[in-house]
């Protein structure tokens, strides 16, 4: 589940409320009866839900209103904070004239512990003119399962002598609750003779560790859909390399993507789909096929050579020559010197 796509649903049947149909939906946050129906702003007022232990910075916690809309492709877009205030010591905060946006749809944000916290999506129904908004900081589940990989894309790159691989993997997180799992690690398998291993915004050991074959991914993951992203190479030889990427899932959630005339890709498991343009970069994508493999098997070719290995290559060439010719010297010169024809 695209978690973009679920915020535009709603987004949409919040509009769909507004314009009069009738829809029944359990909320958390219940609006507080309207004092002035027709008012052109509203108040947004509710409370940060402290855990015991946690202290309030001196001043009170930040906490911001976001409003979401969706353009006239139908993308949901966030115009950055509508307002920002600062709580009570006990965490209660309250925005007052908001402007109301019947077509627009709003969540408040805080941070707590250095962890940001949201609320639910709420919208500014024209009936009303105070809404109650509670923010709560999520309990943690150590329940890796549950996380659901939506795909997995390969960047393949060439390098003088080796293939760069950037994997990203697309996560979803469905529970209320974070995820934990440093007890039970998500595994991810790589292929077995990769080199220059590097994860973004990740400390080995703390947030994943490496063996032969095998990431072992230890972070909580926080509610919603999050992006992993991480590199590593592989060797190639005489500008070409054939590997296989395992597979802990259906190939059609893999897609993988080459600048375009800088590398070949063959495979039996890929199907090309066109071009795409990513940070000003033109691509070719390619989708993984429907089945049941355990893992991708990819051939690239175009990688550039080193220029040592030519001077191997030639250095080896050179003595394979001299030996033969050695060999031709002894066997069929030299007998046929010894015994000269009379």
């Amino acid at each position: 589940m695209n978690p973009f796509l679920h915020l535009r649903t709603l987004l949409l049947l919040g509009l769909l409320f507004t314009q009069g149909v009738t829809l029944t939906v359990a909320q958390t946050n219940t609006p507080v009866a309207s004092e002035a129906p027709t008012s052109a702003t509203v108040t947004v007022r509710g409370s940060v839900q402290i855990p015991a232990g946690a202290e309030v910075p001196e001043g009170g916690l930040d906490v911001v209103l976001l409003k979401f809309v969706v353009d006239a492709e139908g993308q949901v877009n966030t115009t950055g904070p509508v307002a920002r205030i600062k709580s009570d010591p006990e965490g209660h905060f309250e925005f007052q004239e908001v402007p109301r946006e019947v077509r627009a749809a709003y969540r408040v944000g805080s941070r707590v512990r250095g962890e940001l916290i949201s609320s639910e999506i709420f919208f500014m129904h024209p009936d009303q003119a105070v809404f109650e908004v509670n923010l709560a900081v999520p309990g943690v589940s150590e329940e890796t399962e549950k996380l659901e990989l939506e795909q997995t894309s390969l960047v393949l790159e060439n390098a003088l002598g080796e293939l760069r691989v950037t994997e990203v993997l697309s996560l979803i997180n469905p529970l209320r609750e974070r995820i934990d799992t440093r007890e039970r690690p998500l595994v991810v398998r790589l292929p077995e003779d990769l080199s220059e291993f590097q994860m973004m915004e990740a400390r080995p050991d703390q947030d994943y560790r490496l063996s032969p074959g095998k990431l072992e991914i230890t972070r909580i993951f926080p509610q919603g859909g999050i992006q992993l992203l991480y590199q590593y190479s592989l060797p190639a030889w005489l500008g070409s390399l054939s590997f296989s990427r395992p597979l802990t899932h259906p190939p059609e959630q893999m897609s993988v993507f080459t600048a375009i005339d800088l590398l070949e890709i063959r495979s039996e498991q890929l199907e090309f789909k066109g071009k795409q343009t990513l940070g000003g970069t033109a691509f070719r994508v390619w989708n993984g096929k429907p089945g049941s493999q355990t893992s991708l098997e990819l051939t690239v070719g175009g990688i550039p050579v080193k220029s040592q290995v030519y001077y191997v290559i030639t250095l080896f060439t050179l003595v394979l020559l001299g030996l033969l010719a050695f060999v031709f010297y002894r066997t069929r010169l030299r007998p046929a010197r010894r015994n000269p024809a009379p």
